[in-house]
Formats: structure tokens, sequence, C-alpha cells
């Protein structure tokens, strides 16, 4: 999990605490229910990576939504809710419920949300916190019995419940506020991955509305340059395309370490985008056309289309988080320029592209 997210979705990674690496549920694990299991037995995949090829109900996004802070050292732990899953992690500033309710619909292992949830935050104030431990010690020497873990407030004996009111005073003297639930709207919904057809028609998402909303990467000269090795071998950046901007549904993003930029086409967005690149080449002749992609999903491809006349489809293998070279395609390319478009067609799973490269075929 964590290598994939590295490579595949690593603008997950710079998101605000609240939705940082638990994302990948929403982008990439969509809500479908009556889904065969295992999708694909042939490719004896983990349970978690089944998930990603058809998605599932809330058990299933929930475990992702934990599997993918777990695996940067981010604390979580379910927060099941009456007939549904949801998570709960922890941030810089407190706990946070994701992809449910309230803490008060929470539960785990005997102990409600709100009382889950007090503790977190009353367990900051170290100095305060020790008194908490006295009067609960006291209750103990005492036989008291305890304020009810599943019910806020209720009972307990005197020490008990000084205990617990000594909670409610530190997080109201230090001012310690509760984090609001995210993504409660996601818990059980996504955007449609399917999309009407469309017309190749260049363009989607330049107003300055959208580029607000997604901001520009920053590009360098390597970002934008084809370059062609001592073997005459081509390699087109991805971002060396004629508008490297994003939208909805094509994100621009910096890799993990900053050391190039990719584009994440993924399943959101209301219809396909297109994206073209031009290529000088020094003679005509038959060229070999692979991508350096990664994808969580099977069965599916992208499809180019040179000098508005020959459509190609690039078959995308399961790389499973690792990047890798898609099969070589052979196409026919003229002497000078020419025009290459990328899109994918609908219904379509997320890829994450860093390059292509044109290969003469001797």
């Amino acid at each position: 999990m964590r290598k994939m997210i590295r490579n595949y979705r690593p603008d997950h990674m710079r998101l605000d605490y609240e939705w940082r690496y638990c994302r990948i549920t929403k982008t990439d694990v969509p809500y479908t229910s009556n889904v065969s299991r295992p999708v694909r037995p042939d490719l004896n995949l983990l349970s978690m990576q089944d998930y990603f090829l058809e998605g599932g109900i809330c058990g299933p996004r929930a475990f992702a939504g934990r599997a993918a802070t777990h695996a940067f050292g981010i604390p979580s732990r379910p927060a099941p809710q009456t007939g549904h899953a949801a998570i709960s992690h922890w941030t810089p500033d407190g706990w946070v419920t994701v992809f449910g309710a309230h803490w008060t619909h929470n539960r785990f292992r005997g102990q409600c949300g709100l009382d889950f949830e007090l503790e977190s935050r009353a367990r900051k104030v170290t100095e305060e916190y020790a008194q908490v431990h006295r009067a609960n010690w006291l209750g103990d020497a005492f036989a008291e019995p305890i304020v009810a873990r599943m019910q806020f407030g209720v009972g307990g004996g005197f020490w008990k419940s000084l205990a617990h009111y000594k909670k409610l005073a530190i997080v109201e003297d230090a001012e310690l506020k509760e984090l609001a639930s995210v993504g409660a709207e996601f818990a059980e919904s996504n955007e449609a991955a399917e999309s009407p057809a469309s017309d190749w028609t260049e363009g989607d998402g330049s107003s300055e509305e959208e580029v607000n909303k997604y901001p520009p990467v920053e590009l360098t000269d390597a970002d934008t340059t084809i370059t062609t090795d001592e073997n005459g071998v081509i390699t087109i950046p991805v971002a060396a395309c004629s508008k490297p901007e994003s939208t909805e549904k094509v994100r621009f993003m910096k890799s993990h370490d900053d050391s190039f930029v990719q584009m994440h086409y993924n399943l959101a967005g209301s219809r396909p985008e297109l994206r073209s690149y031009t290529v000088e080449l020094p003679e005509a002749g038959k060229y070999n056309f692979t991508a350096t992609v990664v994808t969580v999903t099977v069965d599916r491809s992208f499809m180019i289309r040179a000098n508005r006349r020959n459509m190609h489809e690039i078959e995308l293998p399961l790389t499973l988080g690792d990047w890798m070279e898609t099969e070589p395609v052979p196409m026919d390319l003229k002497e000078g320029r020419n025009k290459l478009q990328l899109t994918l067609k609908a219904p379509n799973k997320g890829v994450s592209i860093r390059c292509f490269k044109l290969t003469p075929v001797r």
C-alpha cells in the first residue's frame, strides 16, 4: 500500500491530515455492492488488492482507508456505526472520523465514540491528566463502578465520575476543540466512473475556476523537453503536452520525491479528456510505442490517435503499484511533425503515467 500510493497517487501524501493517505478510498475504491470475491481468482491477489479492482461496500472501503493510514505510520481504528463501517484516525489536531457520521454514532470494542474522543483530547495535557489517573485509582481502591464506556457520562462512583468530569474540564480549559467528521457524504457513494461518449474535443477544465481549484504544478525544462538517445529512442515526458493543466479528471503532480512530473487520469469527471503531444521525427517509419505506467486495476487500456488518422489501443498491465512499461505497439509515423493524442474510454479506472517512448523498428 505504501509503495502504491507513493507511485500511483503521490498527491494523496500532501493533503490536509484529515484526508492524507486515506483519500485513496474515495478516488480508487468506488462504492459498489454485490461484488463476487475474489474478482479475479486467476491472479491470486490479496483481499486489499482485490478491493481496487471493482470496489466494494462500506466495509472494504473502510479497510482500505485504514490500511493506507497504517502504511504511513498514522494510527487509525475502526469506527463501526449502525449498519455502516467507517474509520477514525489521528491528526496533529486530534482524532477525526472519516467516511462516517459524528462520534456520537461510533463504537469500538466496548467504548463509544464520544468517550474515546474525549479521552484522546484530554490526554494531550499530560500534567492535568495525571489527576484523572489518581481519581480512577481511588475509585478502584474503593471498588467503585466505572462510568459506562458505551453510555457517555452515565454511572460511576464518586471518584470515577470525578475522573470523567476532570477530562471534560481539561479540554474546556485548554480549548481543545473536537474535529468535525469528514467524508460523510462519500460514505456510501462516489462519483460515477461512466461518462457520455466523447467527441475527442480537447480542452475542458481551463476556466479560471478550474485553475483555482486545481493549482498548476511547477514544471522544469526536463519535465517538458522531448529527448532522443544515441539509439534513436525518443522519450516524451507526460507533461510535454500542449496543455499540462489539471482538471477534475486529469491531474498533473510531482512524484513523491519531486524528481519528475507524472499525470494521473482518474475515474472522476463528467467525460473523457484529451491530451496532445507533438513529436518531431528525423525520418518516416515504424516505431514501437510504450508508456511507463502505474495501475491498480485490470483489463484497462488507453487510446492513442496518431496524426488524426490511426487509432491505437494501448493495453494497460496490472502493475500492483510499481512503475512498468506497456507492451510495445507499432505505429507508422511520418518524417517531421507528428501529433499523438491520448484519452481513455469510459468507463475508465485510474492510471498514472510518467512518460512515453518511441523506439525505431529496424
